[in-house]
C-alpha cells in the first residue's frame, strides 16, 4: 500500500534519480459562520506539567526500557510492547513504562488496550501530560468525542498543547468563539510551530466565515471539517462531514473533503465512492478529478489514475505544477511515456528552479522514446540554468554517454566531479563511458565508487548491477593464452 498525505506524499519509480516529491493541500471552498454564543472559560486552575516522577536504577528495567524504545522507534510496536510489559511488572509503581507501554499499543492500533495502560500511567503520576495528551488522542480515535472533551478540559489552562486539543474539541462541538481563544493562545505562546500553524488554519476558516456574504452553519462545518483533515485529525472530518451530508446530501465540498479524508486513511474504495458522487454533483471540480485520480493509483490503477489526473489538468487544478508532476509520475508506471514526458516538459516550464526535475524526462527520451537530441537540448538548458550545479554537468554527460560523444562526455563528467566529487551519478556515468568504451576495469572501478557513495539508492543498485553485469562478461568469456 501506497501512503500520502496533505500533504500526500507519493514515491514513484525512477532508476536513475530521487523522485520529486509533492505535497497536495488545495483550497476547495469559499466562506461561512455560524457564531455560537462565547461560554465563559473557567479560571485557570493549577497547569498541570511533566513532573520528574522517581527514577529507577534498576538495570533490568532501565535494559528493558532501552530494548523497548529502539524497538519503539523502528517501528516494531508489538516487541516494543513486550519489553514496556516486562518494564512494568520490573517497576509497577513508576508512570513511564504505562505511558510508554499505552504509546506503543497506540501506534500498533491497540486503542483500548493502549487507554488501560494509560490510565495506570496516569494513576501512578496524574502529572504526566504526555500520558494525559495521548489519553485525550485515544479517546478521538475511538470516536468518544464527548469524552475526549471533558477529558482535554479537565486538564486546566496555559499550556499550549493542552489548549489546542481544547481548541479542536471547542471548534468540533461550534463552539467557534472559545475555540478562538485556545488556538490564540497557541499561537501566542510560542511554545510549538506546528500546532501554531495548525491553529492559524482554524483561525482562518472562522474568520474566512465570518466574512462571508451568504454563510451557512453547514458551510462553516464543512470548511472547519477541511482544516480537520489537512492537520491530520481524520476521526473529527469524518464525523463532522456525516453530520453535514445527513442534513444536506448534495453538499459537493463535504462529498470532496470526505474523499480527501479516506484518501489519508487509504480506504480507496471508500474514497472513490465520495468522489464519485461529488462528481455526478458536479463534473468541472478539478479537485474532484484529482483526488480520485490518487485514490486509483493507490489501488495500482494506473490508466485510471492518469485519465483522471489529465482531467484535472485539463480543469485548472491549482497548483498546476503539482498536477503536472504527479501525472508524469503515475503516467511512467503506466507505460504511456509520451504522456509522462509531455507532462514533465510542463513541470520545467513552470518551475526549473531544482535541477533534478530534468532527470525524469531526459531519462525517457534516452531510454524510453528513442529521441535523443531532444535530451540533449534539455541537458544544454539545465547547463544554462544552473551553471555551477554538478548535477546539469552530469546530465550533459549522460546524453553524449548515450549518443558515443565520448570525449566532451568524459570532459563535463570531471567537471561534474570538480563541482561535487561525492555526486554518484557521475560516477555512474563515467562507469557506463568506459564500459561503453570496453575498458571494463575502469569501469568497475567507477562503478565500485558509485555504490560507495549510495550504496542504498537507485543510482548506487545500478552501479552495482552493471558491475555485476561486467563480472558475468568476463566469466564468460576467459582470457585464452
Amino acid at each position: 500500500m501506497k501512503n500520502f498525505l496533505v500533504g500526500f506524499v507519493f514515491s514513484t519509480l525512477l532508476m536513475f534519480t530521487v523522485v520529486y516529491g509533492t505535497v497536495v493541500n488545495p483550497s476547495l471552498m469559499t466562506n461561512i459562520f455560524d457564531a455560537s454564543e462565547p461560554q465563559e472559560l473557567s479560571e485557570p486552575v493549577d497547569n498541570i506539567t511533566t513532573t520528574t516522577e522517581e527514577v529507577s536504577n534498576n538495570p533490568s528495567y532501565l535494559e528493558r526500557i532501552q530494548k523497548g524504545d529502539t524497538l519503539f522507534e523502528g517501528g516494531y510496536y508489538p516487541l516494543a510492547i513486550t519489553e514496556y510489559e516486562v518494564a512494568t511488572t520490573l517497576e509497577p509503581t513508576l508512570s513511564e513504562p504505562y505511558y510508554k507501554l499505552g504509546q506503543a499499543y497506540f501506534y500498533d492500533y491497540s486503542y483500548e488496550t493502549a487507554r488501560e495502560a494509560l490510565d495506570i500511567a496516569i494513576q501512578n503520576n496524574e502529572n504526566n501530560l504526555e500520558a494525559q495528551l495521548l489519553l485525550g488522542k485515544v479517546y478521538i480515535t475511538i470516536e468518544q468525542f464527548e469524552t475526549a472533551k471533558t477529558h482535554f478540559d479537565s486538564l486546566g489552562r496555559g499550556v499550549a498543547r493542552v489548549e489546542y486539543y481544547q481548541g479542536l474539541m471547542n471548534v468540533f462541538f461550534k463552539d467557534y468563539d472559545n475555540a478562538a481563544i485556545n488556538f490564540n493562545f497557541v499561537i501566542e505562546s510560542g511554545e510549538d510551530g506546528t500546532l501554531s500553524t495548525h491553529s492559524q488554519t482554524y483561525l482562518a476558516a472562522i474568520e474566512e466565515a465570518a466574512l462571508a456574504e451568504d454563510g451557512s452553519p453547514l458551510y462553516l462545518q464543512t470548511l472547519i471539517a477541511q482544516g480537520f483533515a489537512e492537520t491530520a485529525e481524520v476521526e473529527l472530518a469524518m464525523a463532522s462531514l456525516y453530520d453535514v451530508l445527513r442534513e444536506e446530501p448534495t453538499y459537493r465540498d463535504a462529498w470532496i473533503i470526505l474523499g480527501h479524508a479516506y484518501l489519508t486513511q487509504e480506504l480507496y474504495r471508500d474514497a472513490q465512492d465520495a468522489l464519485l458522487k461529488a462528481l455526478e454533483l458536479d463534473p468541472t471540480k478539478p479537485e474532484t478529478r484529482y483526488f480520485l485520480g490518487l485514490s486509483y493509483f493507490g489501488e495500482d490503477d494506473y490508466a485510471s489514475a492518469v485519465t483522471q489526473l489529465k482531467l484535472a489538468v485539463e480543469s485548472g487544478y491549482e497548483p498546476l505544477v503539482q498536477a503536472y508532476q504527479k501525472l508524469a509520475d503515475v503516467a511512467v508506471l503506466a507505460e504511456q511515456f509520451d504522456i509522462a514526458v509531455d507532462a514533465y516538459e510542463n513541470v520545467l516550464i513552470l518551475n526549473s528552479a531544482d535541477v533534478n526535475l530534468y532527470i525524469r524526462p531526459i531519462w525517457l527520451y534516452l531510454d524510453k522514446l528513442d529521441y535523443a537530441d531532444r535530451a540533449q537540448e534539455l541537458a544544454e538548458q539545465a547547463v544554462q540554468e544552473h551553471t555551477n550545479t554538478a548535477m546539469s554537468y552530469n546530465l550533459l554527460g549522460w546524453v553524449q554517454v548515450a549518443q558515443e560523444d565520448f570525449s566532451n562526455a568524459e570532459q563535463n563528467l570531471n567537471y561534474a566531479l570538480i563541482l561535487d566529487a561525492n555526486l554518484a551519478a557521475a560516477y555512474l556515468n563515467l562507469g557506463w563511458l568506459e564500459q561503453k568504451r570496453d575498458n571494463l576495469e575502469q569501469a568497475k572501478e567507477h562503478y565500485k565508487r558509485c555504490y560507495t557513495i549510495d550504496p542504498s539508492g537507485s543510482v548506487g543498485n545500478l552501479a552495482a548491477n552493471r558491475y555485476n553485469e561486467i563480472l558475468t562478461q568476463e566469466e564468460s568469456n576467459p582470457p585464452t593464452l
